[in-house]
């Protein structure tokens, strides 16, 4: 004997409009709700004599009958004929409502895996799913009705949700550090506004905040898991065989069936596991060593913009200063060219050094514009007047503390690089570990209740509850070498990260001896350009007062301003870089924080 689809007579070919009507006639879950069958229906009559002989019901007879004791295909077409015959009637009924109601027997065929008991007063289980749906959706309908309207106390009611409601802020990025234009910035001001509003620091803390989930999924691995799975069909079977003459004979049957499964399974022992969550802590650590190399990197990025936009405004200034004094030298050697007691020669080159000032006044202003343009990048917004660095103020000399192998073997030990290249090693040694725990076996504990209804074609009448519950072992026999391979490439991995982790640490001990040295040799040589600064003042003095004395021609007195104006120019520069210096030491030991920042800070005054 054996079993195939039969084509009912009238549902077959109305099965492409039926599949129709599921798509676009959903329409309202109110039309879940059952609906007797019209009195006018009749009986479905079927291709073959059955097998057994039973005294067919009259359209009396199923239209009193349950629902659910009415076979699919006679519900759906009695819907058909119903909406056929108001069609013919020129009934104004909404369409949408005439398809809805006739597809409600495949939505009210789900209520069967619930049957709600006669009487009042039913608990929520007890009551049909198709109900508890149609409820469901009239409150997520309501609800969207209420946040569309701004409504949120509508909206709360129908969620259930008793008392004052907050409803939560949506994800924004940290708002911006706004500056006074009018104000005038220090360092200070500058960092704490880039710590807002830089994208590499915004990227680097959303990039730690997407790490910190890392830990609740490896833990989620280890906990138990419950599923449930409900299905529901119409079956239409049709037997072919002989009878006990030797005759050939065809029955056919039709029925609904069902089927209800809630299963738990909990892991025992993986041995992958431990090492997976020992990764997941690991990377949470690499991205907060990751934003903490962003911030550090910020600090000396800030200062190092900051001190380049105040040495372009001093360029400028030496710049226009030594502007102002060749006009005077051109003007006293044209009037004295005019009056006689002057040389064209005197002329000619101080007006050579104008026009090579005009050249690098310009020069000057780009630059001004330049370092000004790259500071309002740093914080998303315009920048006012910049604080002057304190030439007087020597505290910072005082923020480098230790030698130069102190501060290499605390650099060493709290460089946020460093920390996030051990991070990342150590996630490469747990992933050795999690590769080679595909060799062993997997042990879960598993629960399983089952329920089903007539989905044995044998015995269609047939009903069955199973439970179990056991312990299910996963021995792996055979993978072809792949659970080796992974192995092996897992450690050439952790190889290649512990070797970038000693050129590291060799890389990193001689950035921090250079930057300790631009620290400590810096105020020396701040201090020679002092003493340097002072003796040219008083060369163009002398230059001056002799060329008065004829004794120093006008060239002399043009070469002694030019080479005060170089001094001065290298003061301010050896100046900036030694307080860049300082903080970049500080970054690449990792220790910048809000206590360093305002000590630097204090040393530019407005």
């Amino acid at each position: 004997m054996h079993t195939r689809s039969h084509p009912v007579h009238r549902f077959h070919h109305r099965l492409p409009l039926v599949l129709a009507m599921l798509v676009v006639g959903a329409g309202s879950p109110a039309s879940w709700s059952q609906q007797p069958a019209p009195a006018d229906a009749k009986p479905k009559a079927t291709a073959s004599k059955p097998q057994s002989k039973a005294t067919p019901a009259t359209a009396e007879q199923q239209t009193s009958a349950r629902w659910w004791d009415v076979p699919l295909s006679d519900r759906i077409n009695r819907r058909l004929d119903a909406l056929g015959d108001k069609v013919r009637e020129g009934t104004r009924e909404p369409l949408s409502d005439q398809l809805n109601r006739s597809v409600d027997s495949v939505f009210t065929g789900v209520s069967l895996l619930f049957k709600a008991p006669k009487g009042q007063n039913l608990a929520w289980w007890e009551k049909p799913l198709a109900d508890r749906l149609n409820a469901r959706i009239d409150r997520v309908q309501a609800t969207i009705a209420g946040l569309e309207a701004r409504d949120f106390a509508v909206a709360a009611r129908h969620l259930g949700l008793d008392g004052p409601v907050i409803w939560p802020e949506p994800v924004l990025p940290p708002p911006s550090a706004k500056l006074d234009p009018d104000t005038t910035l220090t360092i200070l001001d500058v960092w704490r506004a880039a710590m807002v509003n830089d994208r590499s620091v915004r990227a680097a803390r959303a990039g730690a905040q997407a790490a910190q989930e890392r830990a609740p999924q490896a833990r989620a691995q280890a906990l138990p898991q419950v599923q449930f799975s409900a299905s529901q069909f119409a079956n239409n079977v049709a037997r072919d065989g002989t009878n006990t003459l030797n005759q050939p004979l065809q029955i056919f049957d039709r029925y609904e069936s069902s089927n209800q499964t809630l299963s738990l399974r909990q892991p025992l022992i993986r041995a992958a596991l431990p090492h997976q969550l020992a990764q997941a802590r690991l990377v949470g650590e690499e991205a907060q060593a990751v934003l903490r190399r962003e911030t550090q990197n910020l600090a000396a990025k800030v200062a190092g913009t900051y001190l380049e936009a105040l040495l372009a405004q001093d360029q400028l200034t030496l710049v226009l200063a030594q502007q102002r004094f060749l006009r005077t030298v051109v003007a006293a050697e044209t009037r004295a060219l005019a009056a006689g007691s002057g040389t064209r020669t005197a002329v000619d080159e101080a007006t050579a050094r104008l026009d090579l000032n005009r050249a690098q006044e310009l020069e000057a202003r780009q630059a001004v514009d330049l370092t000004r343009r790259q500071l309002e990048v740093l914080v998303n917004q315009p920048v006012g007047r910049l604080a002057r660095l304190d030439a007087q103020d020597r505290s910072l000399e005082g923020l480098v503390q230790g030698g130069l192998d102190d501060w290499v073997a605390l650099a060493l030990r709290s460089s946020p690089e460093v920390q996030a290249l051990q991070a990342q090693l150590g996630q490469l040694r747990e992933e050795v570990g999690k590769a080679r725990a595909g060799h062993f076996p997997t042990v879960d504990l598993v629960a399983q209740a089952q329920r089903s209804r007539s989905e044995n074609v044998i015995n269609p009448q047939a009903r069955l509850t199973n439970q179990l519950v056991g312990v299910q072992v996963n021995v792996p026999l055979y993978n072809a070498g792949f659970v080796n391979s992974q192995t092996r490439q897992a450690s050439a991995e952790a190889e290649r990260t512990r070797e970038q982790l000693e050129a590291l640490r060799l890389d990193l001990g001689v950035r921090i001896h250079r930057e300790y040295r631009g620290v400590t040799e810096g105020a020396l040589r701040v201090r020679s350009l002092e003493v340097a600064a002072r003796s040219a003042d008083v060369a163009l003095d002398s230059a001056t007062k002799s060329m008065a004395a004829g004794v120093r021609s006008m060239v002399d007195v043009l070469n002694a301003e030019q080479q005060r104006a170089q001094v001065m120019r290298d003061l301010a520069q050896a100046r900036y870089l030694s307080v860049a210096s300082a903080v970049r030491l500080q970054a690449l030991a990792g220790v910048v924080d809000e206590e360093i920042m305002t000590r630097i800070s204090a040393v530019f005054k407005p």
